[in-house]
């Protein structure tokens, strides 16, 4: 569940449930297809990102020393505005994922037990790689809102990194500052340990934040076929599937809302980051309890 693979790569390619399920699929059913798709809604978004920044220190380098001011006062009012925007695109993006992924997987086994499908289903020589193949489905996709969603908690963890390469040296206040001496630095060229190792927190929890929509993808994924399997009346499948997302989203706000009383009793950055570290592990461990528990308890249907 946890590692990063394509969907593709979570089943057999004879399996002929999946092969029949992919044909229905008219854009981006195969590999090659979602891989590309992937790069290209990520690192799109990184170049532009990262031709701003390296535009921004060349324009600063070659400016007079006025002008250096405005440039940078520039850069951190863009940076602000970006941040703003990541603020209200963020959450919009987990929702349009969890609800399409959701939608996807509660679609998959209910239409079919309506037709004879599903009685083959039953006769199945494998049961357990029809279920399989439904999975990997669903998963194909919300594979596009996947994408889309980890290529914004990407741009914006790019954009935290860029903060922490600007070093600062005077220009604080409203106004310019008059002396020689002063000025921006847009690499980490005066970074002490303690700004290297918070970087480095910061982009391995970077790493962790943007895989955390795959995890619940393939959370949901899971649960959704359980439901879709076990409820036959529309109403109370779609009254299901809200509350797995409206729960999975709960949890993650009471555990955020914990973690940051726990950095106002104990302001310490070692019992922080430990308090952090226990608060994701827990996290996993949910995410993982329930996957295997949907798939397992579907598995035994």
């Amino acid at each position: 569940m946890f590692t990063f693979k394509f969907p593709h790569k979570l089943i057999t390619p004879s399996n002929p449930a999946f092969a029949t399920g992919l044909e229905r699929i008219r854009l981006l059913r195969t590999s090659r297809s979602l891989i590309l798709y992937t790069l290209f809604v990520i690192f799109i978004p990184l170049s532009i990102l990262m031709f701003w920044w390296l535009l921004t220190a060349i324009t600063y380098a070659q400016a007079q020393r006025l002008q250096q001011w405005e440039i940078y006062t520039n850069f951190q009012n863009i940076e602000t505005a970006l941040a703003l925007m990541l603020l209200f695109i963020t959450p919009i993006s987990a929702l349009a994922l969890d609800i399409y992924t959701i939608s996807v997987a509660v679609n998959s086994i209910g239409s079919e037990m309506q037709t004879l499908q599903w009685n083959m289903r039953l006769a199945h020589p494998n049961p357990t790689a029809y279920l399989t193949a439904q999975y990997v489905l669903a998963q194909v996709r919300a594979w596009r809102a996947l994408a889309l969603e980890v290529a914004v908690r990407i741009f914006g963890v790019c954009l935290v990194l860029t903060a922490f390469m600007v070093t600062d040296n005077c220009f604080i206040g409203d106004n310019p500052p008059m002396s020689g001496t002063c000025g921006v630095s847009f690499l980490p060229l005066h970074m002490d340990m303690l700004m290297i190792i918070l970087s480095c927190l910061v982009a391995g929890f970077g790493v962790l934040y943007a895989m955390e929509p795959l995890w619940r993808m393939r959370v949901l994924a899971a649960i959704g076929l359980l439901i879709s399997a076990r409820i036959r009346k529309p109403a109370l499948v779609w009254l299901a599937a809200f509350t797995t997302i409206l729960g999975v989203h709960l949890v993650q706000l009471i555990m955020i809302v914990v973690v940051f009383q726990c950095f106002q009793i104990t302001p310490n950055p070692v019992i922080d980051t430990g308090v952090v570290v226990v608060a994701i592990v827990l996290f996993v461990f949910l995410y993982r309890k329930a996957h295997n528990t949907a798939l397992t308890v579907m598995d035994r249907m």
